[in-house]
């Protein structure tokens, strides 16, 4: 593939003198581990030279749904919440999750020109008609996740006793299901499988979910940020291959990106996950918070429901139609290669059919 995956190939990180003596609980350890690979979270110098991410981050989770919020599933919600607070991880986020995404969903009416007809038209329909897909508790593909780089031991010590930190395992990954791409698409699926299935067996993964009941929530977000950087990582791959002139120009990279939620049972924050080109060899992975949710109060549950519709929305709509247009434009390149090969193979040379 033409991308490195490593974020940044003009060097590696030696690790930062504080951090010698820190090991694995220090959360400000490992943040400092990332950015020194190019992976920061929140650096506010680039998120304020780039306000048009944030935008449109902003702009997909703050999308206004014209669904009524039933008032039942409120109280259901706070009920499970609190319930399973002090329970182990795996019980507490399948049982929050069941209570928080509901397999139906509320898409808007509109009109044979596209737009929305008024506020309260809407049709109930599920989240499987429009091909979402999902892994629990599953491994990312090495080859999408960049590499974390330090000659420190006692760095290396402390990243060694953070498996999900050095091989990203979201809790829940987000993709889409297979039937969503035509055979043609299927094949470049097949062909990029390290990169189209960076959550193996689900394609083109948007969005990453962490959670902690016995943690904090900077612990969550540090296993966001590396799920969610080899998310872009691999898309990034894809959509270079389509497109050789993808990453000559510097600056934000709007094609890419990602969200990831850290979800503890007080607060969730919704993050943003994108890359800037500062050079071919020089990419960096940032993660910005967008919305942050207070879930011990209704307006915040409410607040986190309604955003991750949107996102889920964002996924299975325009992101998947971004991806379709990457897989033909690979397929297209791919194919008039085998006609060059063909005509070369026949003697035709440069100068044959289709020139």
């Amino acid at each position: 593939m033409a991308l490195p995956v490593n974020p940044s190939t003009s060097s590696k990180a030696t690790g930062p003198g504080p951090l010698n003596s820190q090991k694995s609980t220090n959360v400000p350890g490992v943040r400092l581990v990332m950015r020194a690979n190019n992976i920061p979270i929140e650096d506010e110098a680039a998120i304020e030279n780039n306000p048009e991410v944030r935008q449109w981050a902003e702009e997909i989770v703050d999308q206004t749904r014209n669904s009524p919020e039933r008032p039942q599933w409120q109280v259901n919600f706070k009920k499970v919440r609190d319930k399973y607070a002090e329970r182990n991880e795996s019980t507490w986020i399948n049982m929050v999750w069941g209570a928080l995404h509901n397999p139906q969903r509320n898409i808007r009416d509109k009109n044979k020109d596209g737009s929305i007809l008024a506020p309260g038209a809407w049709t109930s329909t599920t989240w499987e008609k429009s091909f979402l897909d999902q892994n629990w508790d599953a491994d990312l593909r090495t080859g999408s996740v960049p590499k974390l780089y330090t000659n420190d031991p006692n760095i290396q010590e402390m990243l060694d006793s953070l498996p999900r930190i050095t091989n990203p395992r979201p809790d829940i990954a987000f993709g889409l299901e297979r039937k969503a791409f035509s055979e043609d698409e299927n094949t470049i699926n097949d062909r990029y499988q390290m990169y189209a299935q960076v959550s193996q067996g689900i394609y083109h993964s948007f969005l990453v979910i962490e959670t902690k009941t016995n943690g904090t929530i900077e612990d969550t977000e540090n296993q966001c940020s590396r799920g969610g950087a080899s998310l872009v990582c691999a898309a990034r791959i894809m959509i270079h291959d389509s497109d050789p002139d993808f990453n000559t120009s510097t600056g934000p990279d709007m094609q890419s990106m990602a969200f990831s939620v850290a979800l503890v049972p007080t607060v969730a924050n919704i993050f943003c996950h994108w890359a800037e080109v500062k050079s071919t060899e020089d990419v960096v992975y940032h993660m910005h918070l967008i919305k942050s949710f207070a879930l011990r109060n209704k307006e915040g549950a409410i607040g986190l429901h309604r955003a991750m519709n949107n996102i889920l929305d964002w996924g299975t709509g325009d992101r998947k139609s971004r991806m379709k247009e990457v897989l033909r434009k690979i397929h297209e390149r791919t194919e008039a290669t085998g006609r060059k090969k063909r005509k070369n193979a026949n003697g035709e040379g440069d100068g044959g059919e289709g020139q």
